[in-house]
């Protein structure tokens, strides 16, 4: 299978459907768009597969999960592939069309595999329906399935062993004898009562547990944005950029090093302020920016945190179980940390 990057135009189909974002490099005082992965979604799996136009019988997907589900299909709005069509008798030159997944109208014919819709298109078939009845996938499509249902997405070319006109010059075996083929990726969302994202802040000053409430392992992936104020000075700390200019934190910081204020991750619900104190230390935390994927079992639960300053860190006893709570003095604001469900263990 060829792997095709998203396309631009492919992206902004997705994140019209999903509410994502892009994301932009700054060149010499330019904003360029960058080759970038999805990153906010509320499905739980996707993919990509390839439709080929010598396959009759389509290319099969089936519905992973035990569950139904709504699954998207978004073909690559630069894919394209080349097909012969038919030509009278008497004519000597092929003439060979280049088309999209959404085919061309002009030339829909009863020699196609379903004769009301374009040549070249992309059909959407479920298993279980009569042979003859097929969707037209367009710039994309939505369908329910239920859980391990089969369904085909085919090239809308020409059947196999149609029998050709006396007045026709068309092989029959042009399935055969075609290559080409367009790549589609797919998105699956889950119909279940839990949602599959989410939002939740972060205080510079405490922190905030994460913890997975699904009944199964799940694969998180986060992204935060925001500011947030660790110094006396007052300066204010924006996350998203991981501001290099302030990774000359010192020994005092949570995770020398690292830059100071950055959001830190680790499998764990406290931290440590002092020797001696149980918790998480700097061994056990990782930037966000570094490890945005968080595999969780079910109940497990995750801190995040700011890279602060030790040194300004008052801690307290939990009246309900002992364990050391704190706070970050000298330190104030919060960021927002998006988060979505990216894969089903």
């Amino acid at each position: 299978m060829v792997e095709t990057s998203l396309s631009v135009e492919n992206w902004v189909a997705v994140s019209q459907m999903f509410g994502l974002t892009d994301l932009v490099d700054e060149v010499n005082g330019s904003t360029t768009s960058t080759s970038t992965p999805v990153l906010l979604s509320s499905f739980l799996h996707h993919g990509q597969l390839t439709v080929v136009a010598s396959d009759n019988q389509g290319t099969l997907f089936t519905n992973p999960t035990d569950l139904s589900a709504r699954i998207t299909f978004i073909p690559d709005v630069n894919g394209r592939w080349f097909i012969e069509r038919p030509r009278p008798i008497d004519q000597a030159e092929s003439e060979i069309l280049e088309l999209d997944s959404q085919g061309s109208e002009e030339w829909a014919n009863v020699a196609t595999v379903d004769s009301y819709r374009p040549l070249g298109a992309i059909l959407f078939r479920r298993e279980s329906w009569d042979d003859n009845t097929y969707k037209k996938v367009g710039t994309q499509i939505t369908k329910g399935l239920d859980p391990g249902e089969n369904i085909y997405l085919v090239c809308n070319f020409y059947r196999e062993g149609y029998e050709v006109p006396g007045n026709v010059n068309l092989a029959t075996n042009l399935y055969s004898s075609n290559s080409d083929s367009i790549t589609v990726w797919w998105f699956l969302e889950v119909d279940q009562e839990e949602p599959t994202r989410g939002e939740f802040t972060v205080k510079a000053t405490s922190g905030r547990l994460f913890t997975n409430n699904f009944d199964r392992t799940l694969t998180f992936y986060f992204v935060a944005e925001g500011t947030w104020q660790i110094f006396p000075t007052g300066q204010l700390i924006e996350y998203i950029g991981y501001t290099a200019m302030y990774t000359e934190a010192a020994a005092t910081y949570l995770l020398p090093g690292a830059p100071a204020g950055c959001v830190l991750v680790g499998r764990g619900e406290t931290i440590k302020v002092e020797t001696g104190d149980s918790g998480l230390d700097g061994d056990d935390l990782v930037p966000l920016n570094d490890q945005r994927s968080w595999s969780l079992d079910p109940g497990e639960t995750i801190l995040f945190v700011a890279n602060g300053d030790l040194s300004h860190a008052t801690k307290h006893e939990d009246g309900q179980d002992g364990d050391i709570d704190w706070t970050f003095e000298k330190h104030s604001g919060e960021i927002a940390v998006k988060w979505t469900v990216v894969e089903v263990s």
